[in-house]
């Protein structure tokens, strides 16, 4: 009945009627928890939802009680609509301080550096973030430009400010440098070593090598090092070879070798000097010619010029021999006085000298060999070192004689001008051999005058002994 809008059913305890209601308050209304408050005692009550962070509350978007959810100091806009599917590829949600409220922006806008953990879906970044991509096998490759590290403008495919390690098993290459349109055409630069790095090389064992090859080849030519010693923290010794191929052939041959003490060898593995050639040496620098020598300038600078006096070579060859017959020769010296002179000491394992009957004529007996000899003086001295130095005089102490004392016995014996007098000490031996014969003959007439004298002594000594018996027998008497 509309009569009766607004009204509430009543009862008096037997009849029920539409009675008018009358104004009240709410009161014993509670929340079984904490998540909600009421408040009663009024007409108008009020239920209040608890929203925080810590126990007993609702929690709020940036609750972390929510597994992902996003911290944020306070949230107090509508976020309908934000935290979903809305925000398009290349951008994510950004909570706007000014606003209060969620709003979704470019991945390029955001702050790279403050992101320390967590993953960006690929779908989330924007095209120009995209720039590795899965290769397979744990492998990423990048086709988009130039790769820098350590520089933010690189200049080539793969710039690199700093140094690059690489590590590698025993014998596999630890960097290779190939240059071609892909892996299997242009040539190889390999580096390699031949032992691991827990244990000190040993003497023989391959240090390194750095390999040159094309795309088809093992190593068309190389540069190893290997260990001359075995290795220790202070003792390190290593060699260089480097090895070619001849054309036509497929087998790299060692060319040249420096050694650990720093000789190098070409043709040898084992240099014996500064620089040991195996083979011929053709010098095409310093205007070469037929019959020129190789002269060194006072600064060590090598060059061909024509021997003084002109024509080519003073020296003929024939086969492995050589000789010069037109003049006298110098060793150490420029103006030499005999067929051969040298300043300085000579070493040789005989000396032979011609003696020929045949080459000789004149040939007579030498006499009073021993009182000359007698005459001869020998003694002891040094050289002059110091007022000669040219002369490459040693500072030993020799033995000999004094070549002015020499000539006054046997002038023939003695060469040169005064001040660079010279004996020829072989020519001594003659007269000397024969003062022994002459000294071996008095001693023999000696032995036989001493042998007459004791023959006589016992003759004499029998006599006596006969003479003693007799005059024993008449004293007796």
């Amino acid at each position: 009945q509309t009569s009766n809008s607004g009204k509430v059913l009543g009862t008096d305890g037997t009849n029920a009627s539409w009675v008018a209601s009358s104004a009240g308050t709410v009161t014993s209304v509670t929340s079984a928890n904490s998540y909600l408050t009421v408040a009663t005692t009024t007409t108008t009550p009020v239920v209040t939802a608890i929203v925080g962070t810590s126990a007993n509350t609702l929690a709020a978007g940036n609750d972390s009680r929510i597994t992902g959810a996003v911290q944020q100091t306070a949230y107090n806009g509508d976020i309908a609509n934000v935290l979903d599917s809305n925000c398009g590829v290349g951008s994510t949600p950004k909570w706007n301080v000014g606003t209060d409220m969620w709003t979704c922006v470019g991945i390029g806008s955001l702050d790279a550096s403050a992101i320390t953990t967590g993953t960006i879906a690929a779908g989330r970044l924007p095209a120009s973030a995209s720039f590795w991509s899965d290769a397979g096998s744990g492998k990423i490759n990048y086709n988009g430009g130039n790769v820098g590290i350590g520089t933010a403008t690189p200049a080539v495919t793969f710039d690199v400010v700093g140094q690059i390690r690489s590590y590698s098993d025993i014998g596999v290459a630890a960097a290779i440098i190939q240059s071609g349109l892909n892996a299997s055409s242009g040539p190889v630069v390999a580096l390699s070593k031949g032992r691991g790095p827990l244990t000190f090389p040993l003497l023989g064992d391959t240090l390194g090598t750095i390999s040159f090859s094309n795309q088809q080849s093992t190593g068309s030519a190389s540069i190893s090092s290997k260990a001359t010693e075995n290795h220790s923290g202070l003792s390190i010794g290593a060699d260089l070879t480097f090895k070619t191929t001849t054309g036509g052939t497929s087998s790299p041959a060692a060319r040249m070798t420096i050694a650990d003490n720093g000789n190098v060898g070409i043709g040898t593995a084992t240099p014996g000097s500064a620089l040991e050639v195996a083979g011929q040496i053709k010098i095409t620098g310093g205007t070469p010619g037929a019959g020129k020598v190789l002269t060194s300038d006072a600064a060590g600078l090598a060059s061909w010029v024509t021997p003084s006096g002109g024509g080519g070579s003073q020296w003929t060859t024939t086969g492995s021999d050589i000789y010069y017959t037109t003049g006298k020769v110098g060793i150490g010296v420029t103006a030499p006085t005999v067929a051969l002179e040298v300043s300085g000491n000579i070493k040789a394992t005989e000396l032979i000298l011609s003696s020929d009957q045949n080459l000789k004529k004149d040939i007579l007996p030498l006499e009073n060999s021993l009182q000359k000899i007698l005459l001869l003086a020998g003694v002891k001295y040094r050289w002059r070192t110091e007022e000669y130095p040219k002369r490459n005089f040693d500072s030993k102490e020799h033995m000999g004689f004094i070549a002015q004392r020499v000539a006054e016995i046997y002038p023939d014996l003695v060469h040169g001008v005064e001040g660079n007098l010279a004996v020829d000490y072989v020519g001594l031996i003659a007269p000397m051999v024969e003062a022994i014969k002459t000294q071996n003959d008095e001693v023999v007439l000696l032995k036989r005058h001493v042998a007459s004298l004791q023959e006589q002594n016992e003759k004499q000594q029998a006599i006596l002994k006969q003479l003693v018996e007799k005059v024993e027998k008449l004293e007796g008497k």
